[in-house]
């Protein structure tokens, strides 16, 4: 019984080992035929658009790395073959380069790829995630030139800087400078964070990039006030009102009116509005002459720069062609002004019983256009710009 048994024991232990070495053989099988597998499997094979060529230059210009990158992250080659054979290419910053591109910005993919290996090298300097979002804000509001070249460029401001970036050249990134200097100058006449984004956005609108920064030389005079809206026809000057170098957009030649000189401009509403004048009566038109209208910055003397309002385009001075130009009060023409020019939009800047709010003596000449709206409220209250100003801030 004893050798019947160790026999069964035999038997079994004798199945056991074959079946482990079928079980070894197996595995090994297997193993052999996955790397057989894996040696002719082409990696490649998920990435949109690829063949036989594409792969041959991706081979060629990417590094191992790079090839890796582009297989985990299956980037389709539409998104960065374009740029794949030039030196500078990385195709980590592939994004960063398209959104170039689509800015239309630039034509030449060798400075495209230049500033896009800046600006990715510099984010990731100065941040330590959401690069890509970063970039994306720089490139959108055109700040990426002054971001790389500029050390000064503050990131916590860009939405200032994206204000102020459209008054400058595209390779002009002075305008880091200016902002940094307008908001400290800003910051010491009181205004905190809000007021300053307030500022900038009325003043960017209506001012050019000198006429500006002419503004902004009185910015740390509180004495001074800094106007935001020059083009408003509400808007007066004086001594402590001031506008820098500000031009009207909107001028036109003054034509088919006698003038005192042949090139001489208006805004074009207000020009309208004194040609329908002209022609309502046929004494004003035989006999009105404009002896002033707009002036500019650099014709101005230096008490009147930035604080005439002749340099607003709204401003006429008005004589008679028969009459000596101090007589003018004296004419039908000034007294026809003075009963009928608010319907076409013109007050009389300087009336005698208002000189002291206006700090102006009497002028029977200066007229001002404010809008027939205005003109009208004006005139029936018997009230200047500054009543209406000092109204319409209480």
């Amino acid at each position: 019984m004893i050798k019947v048994l160790y026999n069964k024991v035999g038997d079994f232990m004798k199945k056991t080992f074959q079946t482990s070495l079928l079980f070894i053989f197996i595995i090994a099988l297997f193993i052999g035929a996955f790397f057989t597998i894996n040696r002719k499997y082409d990696r490649f094979y998920r990435v949109k658009g690829i063949d036989n060529d594409k792969r041959a230059i991706i081979e060629q210009y990417l590094s191992e790395s790079e090839q890796n990158y582009l297989v985990q992250n299956q980037i389709p080659l539409t998104a960065f073959f374009d740029y794949v054979e030039y030196d500078q290419f990385d195709l980590r910053n592939y994004r960063i380069y398209n959104l170039l591109k689509d800015t239309g910005r630039y034509n030449d993919n060798n400075t495209l790829l230049t500033i896009g290996n800046d600006l990715q090298k510099k984010i990731a300097k100065n941040f330590s995630s959401n690069n890509y979002a970063i970039a994306q804000t720089l490139i959108e509001d055109d700040l990426e030139y002054g971001y790389i070249n500029n050390d000064d460029f503050n990131s916590e401001d860009i939405n200032l800087y994206a204000l102020l970036r459209p008054l400058y050249g595209n390779d002009d990134a002075s305008y880091v400078d200016d902002l940094n200097n307008y908001k400290e100058a800003l910051t010491k006449r009181g205004l905190n964070e809000s007021d300053i984004v307030s500022f900038m956005t009325d003043v960017v609108s209506v001012y050019k990039k000198n006429s500006l920064k002419q503004l902004m030389t009185q910015a740390e005079n509180t004495g001074m006030t800094l106007i935001r809206k020059p083009n408003a026809l509400s808007m007066y000057l004086n001594a402590s009102r001031y506008i820098g170098s500000y031009v009207p957009d909107d001028l036109v030649l003054i034509q088919d009116i006698k003038r005192y000189r042949y090139a001489m401009y208006l805004r074009s509403d207000a020009y309208k509005k004194l040609t329908e004048m002209c022609k309502a009566d046929k004494t004003i038109n035989s006999r009105l002459v404009i002896y002033k209208a707009y002036t500019k910055y650099a014709s101005l003397s230096d008490e009147e720069k930035g604080h005439s309002e002749y340099q607003l385009g709204l401003t006429l001075s008005f004589t008679d062609r028969y009459v000596d130009y101090g007589s003018f009060d004296e004419t039908k023409v000034s007294s026809w002004l003075k009963e009928n020019a608010y319907k076409y939009g013109f007050v009389l800047r300087y009336p005698s019983e208002h000189a002291d709010k206006t700090g102006h003596a009497y002028d029977a000449h200066v007229y001002r256009f404010v809008g027939v709206k205005l003109a009208k409220k004006l005139h029936e209250q018997n009230k200047v710009l500054e009543n209406y100003q000092e109204e319409s801030e209480e």
